[in-house]
């Protein structure tokens, strides 16, 4: 458990930094991609803290 709550935070982390990097870098503003991306992060972060509640570290 502790290694699936550690890999879907690290992708979460991943999914919303290239979301919001990806605009800064172009300058092309937020795209309906880059919402998608930063929604499966949110979920991600949701589900890793749903699994461990009381905030197991890794």
């Amino acid at each position: 458990m502790k290694l699936l709550t550690a890999n879907m935070t690290t992708y979460g982390y991943a999914l919303a930094g290239s979301a919001f990097i990806d605009p800064v870098l172009k300058t092309e503003g937020l795209r309906p991609t880059n919402l998608v991306l930063f929604g499966a992060a949110l979920v991600l972060h949701v589900l890793a803290s749903y699994i461990a509640p009381e905030g197991e570290s890794p």
